[in-house]
Order: C-alpha cells, then structure tokens, then sequence
C-alpha cells in the first residue's frame, strides 16, 4: 500500500508491521509445539499389538455336504411336482403349436449353410423356454441353497458350480409368447448375432456344457459319501424333472 513518509504515518504504521510480525510469529510457535508434540508422541506411544489370528475354521464335513445337497435336490423336484400342470400348460399351449408352426420352418429353410444349424438351435431354445417360467423361482431358491453347503470336495464343488450354470442360462432366456414370430423377426434382421433372440455365446459356453456331466460326477460322489443311490440321483436333472417334460440345457 502507499504510505505517507511523514513522521507521524511512521509512528503509525512500525506498530501495524509489529503486530503482524508477533502474529505470524505466534502461529510459527504454534505449528512447531505441535510437531514436536506429535513426534514425542509417535515416539513414546507404542505400536498397537497386532491383531490375533481368527482360530483355524473347522474341515466341512463332505458327508454332510452331500446330504444336504441331496435334501436340497429333493426339495426342488417337490416344489418341480407342484408346478407339474402348469409347466404342461405352457408346453401344451407354446411349444408344441411352436414345433409345428411352418412359419418356423419357413425361416430354418431361409438360413444358409451352416447357419441354418444355429437358426435351428435357437428355436428349440424359444420353443422350450415357457415351460420354464413356473419352476424359475424353485430354481433360484435350489441353487441359493446349495450355494450355502460348505464343502471343499472337488465333486461336490463341481457339481453345484455345474447347477449354477444351468440356472443362469435360464435365468438370462427370454420367454416368448410366439416363439417363431420371434424368429421371423431375427430374420428380418438377417440373422444378425446380436439380434438373437437366444444369447448365442451363453449357448456355447463352456461351462454350460460341462455342465450336466459335473452334475453326473456330483451324484456318484455322493454315494461314495454315504447317500443312497436313489437319493444322490435326486441331484441330477433327470430325476428332478423326471415326468414333468424338461430336462437340462
């Protein structure tokens, strides 16, 4: 700022730059008292003692894992049984009239080559999905429930990692009321991969291909763990759907 050089504004202004001098030096004595107190204390407080190690968790008891599973299984195929009409409803109502509209053959016949193979897949797919919808909900409860099992068993693991596979292939289909509209309306769009109306990938996925024959091994390893033949056969798709016209993917 200007400042008059006369006497007087010097009386004024030495105090007003002492002052500010005594603050800064203030607050520099602050900071400093506080780091030095902060490194005392970093260096007289002791370290925190480490944490105790969580107790060693118990083996799963794979008998009991297979069991459980086993009793899953066999929840699903009552709750499957329940939904018995409705699921031949559904199979009554779209995919029989599906399997036999030619509109659907109209557009297999149209696919070239090898595509004609894929068009083919997809409809069975559409076809089959309605049947589906009045067990998906016993589903997502099946595999929550076997998802809780604790088990480290290589058989069992691979066998519900197998089930999972299963489920989320049904979970992600979508139903279609008019299964061969739905592929007459791929066709208009040239049969473009992306305009599937059945994920093609997810059709092709390892995993989901696997599948079934984990679930197989699954069952015979939990005979070898005590389960009765009959009961291990629960946990296959076979014998969950059996009488109810569905199977696995």
């Amino acid at each position: 700022m200007d400042i008059d050089h006369s006497t007087d504004d010097d009386a004024v202004v030495r105090p007003a730059r002492s002052h500010r001098r005594l603050r800064r030096a203030l607050v520099l004595a602050v900071a400093l008292t506080a780091a030095a107190n902060g490194t005392a204390r970093a260096q007289t407080t002791p370290p925190p003692a480490p944490p105790a190690p969580a107790p060693a968790q118990a083996a799963p008891d794979e008998r009991a894992a297979a069991r459980e599973l086993s009793f899953a299984a066999y929840r699903l195929r009552v709750a499957v049984l329940a939904q018995k009409q409705a699921v031949e409803d559904k199979l009554l109502g779209i995919t029989l009239g599906a399997l036999s509209d030619p509109r659907c053959d109209r557009v297999e016949n149209a696919a070239p080559g090898l595509l004609g193979i894929q068009v083919l897949l997809v409809e069975l797919v559409l076809d089959i999905t309605p049947a589906f919808d009045p067990v998906r909900t016993s589903l997502d409860t099946f595999l929550a429930q076997i998802e809780a099992i604790p088990t480290n068993d290589r058989a069992l693991r691979s066998g519900r990692a197998g089930w999972r596979s299963e489920i989320q292939f049904i979970r992600q289909l979508q139903s279609s009321p008019d299964p061969c509209g739905s592929l007459q309306a791929w066709q208009r769009k040239q049969f473009a991969p992306s305009a599937s109306p059945v994920n093609l990938d997810a059709i092709n996925d390892p995993g989901l291909n696997a599948a079934e024959d984990k679930i197989t091994l699954a069952a015979r390893r939990m005979q070898q763990l005590g389960v009765s033949a009959g009961t291990a056969q629960r946990f296959t798709g076979d014998r969950i759907f059996q009488g109810v016209a569905l199977s696995l993917f």
